[in-house]
């Protein structure tokens, strides 16, 4: 599908728009860009886009593509939902399937987009894994093989507040069964994996802020600015948090590969552009990964520094 042998992806989102508008987008450090979300409609399983949303969407392929023509971009399916039952419902039916299908691909032609990316987190059952692979992509099959061009690994949200409550943890851990493996990904060959990049991290709220390592105690998700209810907050304001609290910043943490951070109770770990070019060496290296993507690209600071470091590191060598 591209024209580079490689991956080095980033989603935008609609909804960031605002902080992020389309043509502010550097589309030099990117070899494709992923434009989300649309759903589908729990009635007839077309595509639902809603109102607020459809112009941007329709507009993202030509705006990235005045700014470079290299860039390959891709209507993303998923959001809201990826992780409820619509994909399982439209995938247990033959005409539903159809109908879906017929929906995507005139919606990513009218568009102009140059692909799709379905994000179905995750067939969680035996007939739904039976479903997926109704859709000409079984999970996991050597139909993958001939049917996508790579599958995004999602090796981030390991640890978060709401689901590891009474200790921080490493969010996007790197030493992990789960990550550091260049074998048992559903079966693929290396070179069809793409690693994933958080640009956010997650904040806990320390039992006890004088002990504020990996694994500390603590007490679910922690509150402030700039932090969501659940605890996440976007690089940018991880950076706010450092500079106006004048935290305690662990650049490395070198057993997980996260950075961290602490000022009175509140704890988050993250990446920065140490622990970014790290990953992305190994990926690239000793994995013999196909390339990275990052999620998501409005949550950056103003001078796309994790993007930067992203690309820089992966065109080395």
């Amino acid at each position: 599908m591209a024209k580079s042998n490689f991956v080095n992806a980033g989603y935008w989102f609609t909804h960031t728009n605002t902080q992020l508008p389309i043509s502010s987008t550097d589309t030099n450090l990117f070899t494709h860009l992923f434009c989300g979300h649309v759903g589908i409609d729990s009635q007839t399983y077309e595509l639902s886009i809603s109102d607020s949303t459809k112009t941007l969407i329709d507009q993202f392929s030509k705006t990235i593509k005045e700014e470079n023509l290299e860039v390959k971009t891709l209507l993303s399916i998923g959001g809201d939902d990826a992780k409820g039952d619509r994909f399982a419902a439209m995938a247990s039916d033959s005409s539903n399937r159809s109908i879906f299908i017929k929906s995507l691909i005139s919606k990513a032609r009218e568009s102009n987009f140059d692909g799709v990316d379905l994000q179905w987190l995750y067939p969680s059952s035996m007939e739904e894994i039976a479903n997926f692979e109704a859709l000409n992509i079984q999970y996991p099959n050597q139909v993958m093989r001939r049917t996508l061009n790579w599958v995004n690994v999602i090796a981030y949200d390991i640890y978060t507040p709401t689901l590891w409550r009474e200790e921080t943890g490493p969010s996007s851990a790197f030493y992990n069964p789960n990550t550091n493996s260049s074998s048992g990904y559903f079966g693929l060959p290396s070179k069809m994996i793409v690693f994933g990049l958080p640009f956010h991290g997650w904040a806990w709220k320390l039992e006890n802020s004088k002990n504020h390592n990996v694994f500390s105690a603590a007490q679910g998700p922690a509150q402030g600015q700039n932090i969501s209810m659940e605890g996440l907050i976007e690089y940018r304001n991880i950076k706010e948090f450092i500079a106006d609290n004048n935290a305690n910043n662990v650049l490395m943490e070198r057993n997980f590969v996260i950075g961290y951070t602490n000022f009175s109770s509140t704890w988050i770990a993250y990446e920065d552009e140490d622990t970014i070019k790290f990953k992305i060496s190994i990926v690239k290296g000793k994995l013999g990964l196909n390339g990275y993507f990052v999620w998501n690209i409005a949550a950056d600071n103003h001078h796309h520094s994790l993007a930067k470091a992203s690309s820089t590191e992966w065109k080395k060598g």
